[in-house]
């Protein structure tokens, strides 16, 4: 869909990373920086900025032209950001059709001298013998090419039990893991770690969830629904990579790529992305193309 440019009209993005915005302009002079949480984005001339949560946030007062939002796909699926008008049905459903996974790491430091590991090795494998996925892998940081010495060492939980840790406090956490380590090498051998940590990121407000993921059955179009423009609001981040979802190099290209249609944008050349008021149940090879976010071949063969 063909984008007029309009004097004093905003132009919209929107990237993984949490909620925020800031409004930029071709007269663009020093730093922008911005640490304010939106919850509401109206089309209007947006002079000023929309209203926000909480924090601090400076904009030079010659930065109006364009809007940039930071939300992830989890914060969208949260309706966490009122949209005026609200967004379109194919972009509802471009943003319902996908799912956030959780994956939590939970570290531990104990005292250099009471290291319990053998730091020659990376990894070690739980098999609990009454529940699946608790706390099942464990790495070492203390090892060669890693942070020698301290004595850190950390579990990885996913989904349900990602959400299950995410809620306890940190002491039921530390001892149902201290209990798993003492399993494993001992009690005797396992002292108190002199530091504990994890994120919860099913829980934060910027985030509800560590990455997206595609569902069986999703298809190029319904991902290009999640990442097409709508009007002056764009979509970035790794929810919107059809390559590299999940990693953060998707979420790098994906804001090169928005960055590139905004500046042209800004010159005069809007040509908005490719979307599907229709969506077909199947992803045909010719749809593997730069339209629908597709830049490499995952396909070993030639000549596609």
């Amino acid at each position: 869909m063909p984008l007029s440019r309009e004097k004093h009209q905003p132009f919209w993005l929107s990237t993984t990373g949490g909620c925020g915005s800031i409004q930029l302009s071709r007269t663009l002079r020093g730093v922008i920086k911005v640490s304010r949480f939106i919850t509401r984005m109206a089309a209007a001339s947006m002079q000023t900025m929309p209203s926000a949560l909480s924090r601090e946030y400076l904009v030079e007062r010659q930065c109006r032209n364009v809007v940039t939002e930071l939300c992830r796909l989890g914060v969208l699926q949260n309706d966490a950001v009122t949209f005026d008008p609200e967004l379109p049905t194919w972009k509802q459903e471009g943003i319902a059709t996908f799912s956030m996974a959780t994956y939590t790491k939970i570290f531990l430091q104990f005292p250099a001298d009471k290291v319990f590991w053998n730091t020659s090795y990376q990894f070690f494998l739980y098999a609990d013998p009454k529940e699946r996925g608790y706390y099942p892998i464990w790495q070492s940081i203390d090892g060669p090419g890693f942070l020698e010495g301290s004595g850190i060492l950390f579990v990885t939980v996913v989904q349900e039990q990602s959400h299950r840790v995410e809620k306890q406090t940190d002491e039921q956490t530390k001892e149902e893991v201290l209990a798993v380590l003492r399993d494993m090498f001992g009690a005797e051998n396992v002292p108190e770690p002199t530091a504990f940590m994890y994120p919860r990121w099913s829980l934060e407000p910027w985030a509800y969830g560590s990455y997206s993921n595609w569902p069986p059955g999703t298809t190029l179009e319904m991902h290009q629904n999640l990442r097409a423009n709508v009007g002056r609001l764009y979509f970035a981040g790794e929810a919107t990579s059809s390559e590299y979802y999940g990693f953060l190099q998707g979420a790098w290209f994906e804001g090169q790529a928005a960055g590139s249609l905004i500046a042209g944008c800004l010159a005069g050349y809007c040509t908005g992305e490719t979307k599907y008021e229709a969506l077909h149940g199947t992803t045909n090879y010719s749809e593997f193309d730069l339209a629908n976010g597709w830049q490499v071949t995952s396909f070993q063969t030639n000549g596609l």
